[in-house]
């Protein structure tokens, strides 16, 4: 990054991979639901979206998004994002925004990515819970059945082996009482719609938010809820 007159610039620089793909086909990318063939050929999950949300938020930031492409070796993009310092540290902040604790309650995050895994246990581990990891749907049922002291799951909904959907309904089958929270990626009404009818008490959009994540299991776990 760069802090020209106190303004930091931060720039991304991440690596994408898109093989034989010509330049007027990167523009079309930027579209909304338009998928690489090479993605779409070998089976990658997507919607097409990903790039246009980069440069819708790019340009919501006052930012700018560019690339470099050469076909058969790969794409580059690059984001530029303005951002002021804050005369507030972090610190600060922090102290300002009180952290619930819902003591010693375990949460079983059913999750197959790792990035993704290790965010919410970030989390919930700096809310004093303890955490258990299920990578997929037949693995939360098992561990589900196997420990009782499960106070809540985290259920993301598109898993290998078994998904999210199957593995809520089976769960409340032999636990109807425990909360379910579905996380999804993808935020159309119908799979809302679907994860509430499979009997999930609620659900997050990716990228989680820290202060929604804490509402709900605020919201859904009652045992012992106290303020740091």
């Amino acid at each position: 990054f760069q802090v020209p007159d106190m303004k930091i610039n931060l720039f991304f620089r991440p690596a994408q991979q898109l093989r034989q793909t010509p330049m007027s086909d990167l523009i079309d990318y930027a579209r909304d639901f338009v998928r690489s063939p090479v993605i779409v050929l070998i089976g990658k999950r997507g919607n097409g979206l990903g790039l246009s949300i980069c440069q819708g938020l790019t340009n919501a930031l006052k930012g700018k998004i560019w690339l470099e492409s050469e076909v058969d070796k790969g794409t580059i993009f690059y984001i530029k994002i303005p951002i002021k310092i804050s005369k507030i540290t972090m610190m600060e902040k922090e102290k300002k925004t009180p952290l619930l604790k819902l003591n010693h309650n375990t949460i079983l995050i059913a999750e197959d990515d790792d990035t993704s895994y290790a965010l919410l246990e970030m989390i919930l581990n700096k809310a004093h819970l303890e955490v258990i990891r299920a990578i997929n749907g037949l693995e939360a049922v098992e561990i589900t059945k196997n420990k009782k002291n499960i106070s809540c799951i985290l259920m993301d909904i598109k898993m290998p082996v078994m998904n999210g959907i199957e593995a809520t309904k089976q769960i409340k089958a032999f636990r109807p009482d425990l909360p379910i929270i579905a996380q999804t990626a993808y935020a159309f009404q119908t799979e809302r719609e679907q994860v509430i009818a499979a009997g999930c008490n609620d659900y997050l959009t990716k990228p989680i938010s820290k202060q929604l994540l804490m509402h709900l299991l605020d919201k859904h776990v009652k045992n012992n809820i106290t303020l740091q």
